[in-house]
């Protein structure tokens, strides 16, 4: 959990091309959770991280609606 909320996020700004190549678990949305996240990838673990680019709480993912 990030600040006790629960995120899904993603490294691109409109899309998902850095999510679907990476080896990190997905949500419905697309984007990844700090749950969903695999050690071995480049953009997603808290310490190789960069920038979030966008993210959304997952009660309010477009993903299950």
């Amino acid at each position: 959990m990030i600040f006790g909320f629960q995120w899904h996020y993603g490294r691109s700004f409109s899309d998902t091309r850095l999510e679907d190549v990476c080896p990190c678990k997905k949500e419905a949305c697309g984007l990844v959770s700090v749950e969903g996240v695999n050690s071995d990838c480049l953009e997603h673990p808290m310490g190789r991280m960069k920038t979030i680019r966008q993210a959304h709480m997952t009660e309010d993912c477009p993903g299950h609606k």
